[in-house]
């Protein structure tokens, strides 16, 4: 291979991994967002008369609906008359102010949070994929440096991610440099992401910790490859999170 096409297509992979890494942050800065929006919300949402409120609720036009497949029919005419309700009104209104609040509240998240925002899924599907450009970017320089066989790169290139991980970072994982456990969760998460079923919403929720861990094991490996992104800005982003959402 040419050194113009070695450096095009190394290229490539750089561009693919530092976009996803973009878009996997802001996916989960609108998370930590929403999760902040919500616990100004439950905190707020006192302030409707609970009376009134006990009564929109008795009068949920919900009660009327049996199935899926009829509430999907009268989809419609449900939520026209939710959105004329005074209280359900004021409940919006509510929310809307709570999302703008949240952007400048004092308090942040805790550890044990769970990241419940459906956002979480585009950081997880979007994280995990640039972990692979930049897992497959190293394993093409093994091969375009002569460290590796074609026919040996054409069968690592086929295996799973995480086997892939395993062989390229062998050394470093038995030496203790780098941990996987978290990289591994990170995975799990997106192949419920991207297989996504009636119960993925729920499994799909990781904790602040948890998310800090990922983003320290995946700074880990960044660190071990040559090209960009590179470990610094992974943590850059991690400390952004920190600073605006996380205790």
């Amino acid at each position: 291979m040419d050194i113009s096409t070695s450096i095009t297509k190394f290229g490539g992979f750089e561009e693919a991994a530092g976009f996803l890494l973009e878009e996997a942050f802001r996916y989960v800065y609108r998370a930590a967002h929403y999760e902040m929006a919500e616990i100004l919300f439950g905190e707020r949402i006192w302030s409707v008369n609970p009376k009134s409120l006990s009564q929109t609720f008795s009068d949920d036009p919900m009660q009327s609906i049996q199935t899926l497949t009829e509430y999907l029919a009268n989809r419609d005419d449900v939520d026209s008359l939710l959105d004329e309700d005074e209280d359900i009104s004021e409940l919006s209104k509510i929310w809307d102010e709570s999302q703008v609040d949240a952007l400048k509240a004092d308090q942040k998240l805790s550890k044990d949070t769970k990241i419940n925002a459906i956002d979480i899924v585009g950081h997880i599907i979007n994280l995990s994929t640039c972990l692979e450009a930049v897992v497959n970017r190293h394993l093409f320089l093994q091969l375009d440096s002569g460290k590796l066989q074609k026919v040996h790169y054409n069968s690592i290139d086929r295996i799973e991610l995480v086997p892939k991980i395993l062989f390229l970072f062998k050394k470093e994982i038995l030496d203790c440099q780098i941990n996987i456990t978290r990289i591994k969760q990170l995975i799990k998460l997106r192949n419920k992401a991207v297989h996504f079923k009636h119960d993925s919403r729920e499994s799909i929720a990781p904790s602040v910790e948890e998310l800090l861990g990922i983003w320290d094991e995946f700074g880990q490996i960044m660190a071990l490859v040559d090209g960009e992104p590179t470990q610094e800005l992974v943590l850059e982003y991690k400390d952004a999170m920190i600073e605006k959402w996380f205790e």
